[in-house]
């Protein structure tokens, strides 16, 4: 009868029989003992230390933790490569570059979608202004889907003050200030 399993069976010192099928008897001594080495991560950064293995974390925080040339050998997307540098740039003091401001309420941080606009071009050079727009929307689908929706994404319109001014009242032109 031959036995056909897991791979026990080079390490079986000896076969038991258990209703006729047989069971290696494994001799432990062939196995070294191996520590497992838990990665120590807060998963939404929040400061405190909750243990978590890398398999646990985001996606985002798996590519966020990843050097500039596995994050291209990864993932041939721009815009993924673009989300992770910007979580990253969100935790890591190191980057420099950060277009992430202080939220509050609710909103512990934030990112303009203007900000990243410029944030784009600044990490990736020669992006003219108008496919710097287009990698903003793309870059915030990818935030998303590598978040697993756990971030919030709010339109909210900002209202700019126009004033007249007097040299400019008669005509009926606006001057922006």
């Amino acid at each position: 009868m031959a036995f056909f399993g897991c791979g026990w069976g080079q390490f079986a010192s000896s076969w038991l029989y258990i209703g006729g099928i047989p069971v290696p008897v494994v001799d432990a001594s062939h196995f070294r003992p191996q520590r497992v080495v838990k990665c120590v991560v807060d998963p939404l950064e929040r400061g405190g230390s909750v243990s978590l293995a890398y398999g646990d974390l985001l996606p985002i925080q798996q590519l966020a933790q990843m050097d500039d040339d596995l994050l291209r050998s990864s993932t041939s997307s721009l815009p993924t490569r673009l989300a992770a540098k910007l979580w990253r740039s969100r935790v890591d003091p190191t980057v420099g570059d950060n277009p992430w401001r202080e939220g509050c309420k609710d909103v512990r941080e934030y990112v303009k979608a203007g900000d990243m606009k410029h944030w784009i071009r600044r990490q990736e050079r020669g992006i003219n202004d108008s496919y710097a727009k287009k990698l903003v929307s793309r870059t915030i689908d990818a935030l998303l889907e590598l978040s697993k929706h756990r971030i919030a994404i709010r339109k909210k319109t900002e209202r700019t003050t126009v004033h007249r001014t007097e040299s400019h009242a008669e005509d009926g032109r606006l001057d922006p200030r």
